[in-house]
């Protein structure tokens, strides 16, 4: 396996050498060593790639649910080809409802869309020649060390339920008739959160996507806080096939969370 360093000998995105294939085990942590400077957080290299390697044995990648992806030269052999970019693909079961109410049994492909580029930067064809071919589009974890201060040790709150909340689906219309005791279980939860991310060292709670409701909940709290618009980073998006494989008008995207990336 080779690294380019010069961009210039990078083959033309259009190429038809170019192909998908499946790494081998060497190249997964050839894979994991590229990107371990970008996502390995507080963790040693070593224990980095132990935790990539774990991570494929979980139920959620094992039987099939996990793919690994690398675009290549397909005409140079497993081990020996360049690693142009690389993604994983999840088989995951889905409900589907319409407009009628009816409901129907399907199946997701959905792709970690981090693009783990092997050696740094200026892929944007070759990213988009890899989402292509397999028929996609674009769309408690320390990162410093846990007693250095830093903004990105955070304490995630990936999904906060309300009961009776139907706020996502469709407007807001008032408060509910039990709001002040769903405020004071929010703000209890929320200072829960503040306390144990104390604990754990981490330096702010981030609580993602809330609901219409939630956030009118979070104003009567008192607390303060900072919504924060997502703009360039863990952006979700999707395309939606109909029977035969044929695009048809896209769902009503309800719940846009943490780790919904597709």
């Amino acid at each position: 396996m080779a690294l380019i360093q010069d961009n210039s000998l990078l083959p033309d995105s259009e190429s038809p050498d170019l192909g998908l294939a499946h790494p081998t085990d060497e190249e997964c942590i050839k894979i994991w060593e590229g990107v371990s400077t970008s996502w390995k957080d507080s963790l040693t290299v070593p224990i980095f790639l132990e935790e990539s390697k774990y991570l494929t044995t979980v139920p959620l990648a094992t039987g099939g649910g996990m793919t690994m992806w690398i675009l290549v030269d397909k005409n140079r052999a497993p081990n020996a080809r360049t690693i142009l970019c690389s993604c994983e693909t999840f088989i995951k079961r889905a409900i589907a409802s319409n407009a009628e109410g009816e409901i129907e049994d399907g199946i997701v492909h959905e792709t970690k869309i981090l693009l783990r580029d092997t050696f740094s930067e200026e892929f944007p064809k070759q990213k988009a020649r890899l989402l292509d071919a397999l028929g996609l589009r674009y769309g408690h974890r320390y990162y410093g060390r846990p007693d250095a201060e830093s903004p990105h040790n955070v304490l995630y709150i990936l999904r906060l339920v309300i009961e009776g909340d139907d706020s996502r689906s469709r407007p807001l219309q008032g408060k509910p008739v039990n709001h002040l005791s769903e405020m004071e279980a929010l703000k209890s939860v929320m200072e829960a959160a503040e306390a144990e991310a104390a604990a754990w060292q981490l330096d702010c709670v981030k609580l993602w996507d809330p609901t219409p409701l939630a956030q009118e909940l979070l104003i009567e709290t008192g607390l303060e806080y900072q919504v924060v618009e997502r703009e360039e980073d863990s952006i979700a998006s999707g395309l939606w096939y109909g029977v035969n494989g044929q695009e048809m008008a896209a769902p009503v995207w309800i719940n846009n969370e943490h780790y919904s990336w597709l």
